[in-house]
């Protein structure tokens, strides 16, 4: 198995970076930390209703719509994000969707847990650590192969994320229901560096997928 480890990469083409190796139907891993801020918009996501294209324009930050499920999400440095890309024909993962989520969630469970962090699978896409949300989830097809992706929060930007939403007024009291609702690896006090993450993730994909091949994007 193929995993891809990039760094110092633009938000847009973070999330680009996926659909462009489905395409080339390539089954692997990809960690990567963003080196800027961007929109993702899932799937079905309405723009026109839910955006505040002014103050993304105001700012600097780019809007992008991947081809899997979720809602928005705001992309920075200091989320680690995860995209398994694997043949729907691989017969090691799950057919129907409520398990792919339960299978790959799982594996990132034991990430957390290996770092003594003892997070749990809420379904359908959500890992919660102290009734909060610490990683955002989302799964699709694109050319006949399964897209996975998701985050471990090591910080989050509270404040962008309150006002790229348009139609909320009140970006105070959406802020406070924001922290109430997701919490990150710096608000638990866990001082973890990256390095850190990505090899107890790697520890736990060998101990899973058998051997795995660190390489460079094609």
């Amino acid at each position: 198995m193929n995993l891809f480890l990039v760094d110092n990469i633009e938000a847009t083409t973070s999330v680009a970076l996926f659909h462009a190796i489905a395409k080339k139907q390539i089954e692997c891993i990809v960690i990567v930390e963003p080196s800027n801020k961007c929109v993702s918009l899932g799937y079905f996501d309405n723009a026109i209703c839910f955006l505040d294209f002014n103050y993304c324009k105001t700012h600097n930050i780019p809007i992008i719509r991947r081809q899997t499920g979720g809602g928005t999400v705001l992309l920075h440095e200091s989320q680690i994000f995860y995209q398994f890309i694997f043949s729907k024909s691989n017969k090691t993962i799950p057919f129907k969707m409520e398990n792919v989520y339960k299978f790959f969630s799982n594996i990132v469970i034991e990430v957390y847990k290996s770092l003594g962090i003892n997070a749990f699978y809420k379904p359908t896409a959500d890992i919660i650590l102290n009734d909060k949300k610490i990683s955002g989830q989302g799964a699709g097809d694109i050319e006949n192969m399964l897209v996975f992706v998701g985050n471990i929060l090591m910080d989050f930007d509270f404040d962008t994320m309150a006002n790229i939403i348009s139609y909320i007024k009140d970006k105070k009291a959406f802020k406070k229901l924001l922290e109430k609702n997701i919490t990150t690896l710096r608000k638990e006090g866990l001082n973890l560096s990256k390095d850190s993450i990505i090899n107890a993730f790697i520890d736990v994909l060998k101990d899973r997928f058998g051997h795995i091949e660190i390489s460079v994007l094609p």
